[in-house]
């Protein structure tokens, strides 16, 4: 059985619908009864769901019955995803979830020899971004003796739901780490810029706080990662400028007047389905000065999202020998079937 968390938001109903075309037995749940009520009725299987609230330690034990692995959707996870991710692992239950907030996921390690005692795993941001930049770096690590890591992601069109926002406002006000000479240090999101080839023409870009600062030397003896997204020209100047500051504004009381604000107006995304992404990776050794470099290319964050949760829980289900504690999506997923998964939804890979 799945049990998927946060299951009526506008990512959980994309994970729920997959696990539904899958055949794949699971469960919803979530904080509002009648918006569980009326998912389960829109879904052939009409699924279980169970009341639960991230806020509300009390109504959380349900999710971990009977259940083999639990898909978290319920977000901000810098503030809601750490009781239930240490829950999951107390209970022996394998736990995976959609975030990319980097202070989070650092947290985790906290509970990594809690969930290898109990034989479970916990499978922080396997998102469309960090699955798919975690299984190609790995690759490349594999290939080389590779100590410099980078990655830029080139969005330009896609809507993004409140939730993302929500959670990229969380993450600009507590991820403030990096990893430069082989340790995590404190690092002020959004300082820097720089310039990336891409196949469309030169993009600006400005570092941000990404799951893989920490996920990539979880795995990996490397020296640096860098995470890196694109903006227009303008920001590009006025981003490590502004943003440092917007960021310790966001840590002051005031922050929270503008994190309420945008609980309450920001709207859904319109469908996904066309909006088109792009990520650069590149990895250097210590001596060279030209980088490796791998190119991702695709649509539709949000649907490829639910599938990479999909695929996911159909590799838990049907498999007994599982690995255990902190691990990275390129842990779980083989990595000649994940790119065949991929390319079959549309995901080109040019190395």
């Amino acid at each position: 059985m799945i049990t998927l968390f946060g299951a009526t938001g506008y990512t959980g109903r994309k994970i729920a619908a997959e696990l539904e075309r899958r055949g794949l037995p699971f469960r919803i749940a979530g904080r509002s009864r009648e918006r569980l009520t009326e998912l389960s009725n829109s879904l052939p299987s009409r699924p279980a769901w169970i009341v639960a609230d991230a806020q509300k330690n009390e109504t959380l034990p349900p999710l971990f019955k009977d259940t083999r692995l639990l898909i978290n959707c319920a977000g901000p996870f810098t503030d809601l995803g750490e009781k239930v991710a240490q829950m999951a692992s107390f209970a022996g239950v394998h736990y995976l979830d959609t975030t990319n907030e980097l202070a989070f996921v650092y947290r985790l390690q906290t509970y990594h020899k809690m969930a290898v005692t109990n034989h479970s795993f916990l499978l922080p941001a396997c998102a469309f971004e960090i699955a798919l930049s975690d299984v190609i770096i790995a690759k490349l690590l594999q290939e080389t003796s590779a100590q410099h890591v980078y990655v830029v992601y080139h969005t330009p069109d896609t809507k993004i739901s409140k939730g993302t926002r929500l959670s990229a406002l969380r993450s600009l006000t507590t991820s403030w780490i990096g990893f430069q000479d082989g340790s995590w240090n404190g690092m002020v999101p959004a300082g820097k810029s720089s310039q990336f080839q891409f196949p469309s023409g030169v993009q600006t870009a400005i570092q941000i706080p990404s799951a893989e600062v920490f996920s990539v030397p979880w795995r990996h003896p490397v020296r640096s990662v860098e995470v890196w997204m694109t903006v227009s020209r303008s920001w590009g100047f006025w981003g490590p400028v502004v943003l440092p500051y917007f960021a310790r504004f966001m840590r002051s009381i005031f922050g929270k007047w503008v994190y309420t604000l945008i609980s309450r107006h920001d709207p859904l995304p319109v469908e996904d389905a066309e909006s088109p992404f792009e990520i650069l990776i590149g990895v250097r050794e210590q001596q060279e000065q030209s980088w490796r470099q791998a190119l991702v290319s695709g649509k539709g964050p949000y649907t490829l999202t639910a599938k990479i949760a999909g695929y996911a829980a159909s590799r838990v289900l049907g498999n007994t020998n599982l690995p255990n504690g902190l691990i990275t999506p390129s842990v779980l997923f083989s990595y000649g079937e994940f790119m065949e998964e991929m390319q079959a939804n549309g995901i080109q890979f040019t190395f």
